[in-house]
């Protein structure tokens, strides 16, 4: 069985009940978002290097 593939999107505008926050992160696993939030902590995700 392989893991869903994750994408985080950064640098991002969220607008959520009328707000709009800066500098927002949204990170996907396979389908689902996992997670969301504002600044750095995107970072803390591991990261694969495409080129290998």
């Amino acid at each position: 069985m392989t893991s869903a593939p994750t994408t985080v999107i950064h640098s991002a505008r969220i607008v959520s009940g009328g707000d709009a926050v800066t500098d927002a992160w949204v990170r996907f696993e396979g389908d689902r978002i996992a997670g969301r939030g504002i600044g750095e902590a995107w970072r803390d995700a591991p990261a694969v290097r495409a080129g290998g």
